[in-house]
């Protein structure tokens, strides 16, 4: 991406980000989308039947809080 850096905004282009959650055993495919009935919260699908729904702080950033975890959300 290296070749978009001069048409992109500095903070893409940045090593560091605002919030952060680390996906344990993050050997499969995720995908992450923002819930737009909860502010400051993230969603996380993944391949292995993983559910994260997890919260930042839009103030101090760092590291998120999952708030709901599902083992086999497919089977509910």
């Amino acid at each position: 991406m290296s070749f978009l850096k001069g048409y992109l905004p500095t903070y893409f282009s940045s090593k560091w980000s605002f919030a952060q959650f680390r996906i344990p055993n993050a050997w499969t495919k995720c995908s992450v989308a923002f819930d737009q009935r909860h502010p400051n919260t993230i969603t996380i699908v993944c391949m292995d039947k993983r559910f994260y729904h997890c919260e930042f702080d839009p103030v101090k950033g760092g590291d998120m809080v999952p708030g709901v975890y599902h083992e086999n959300f497919m089977d509910l």
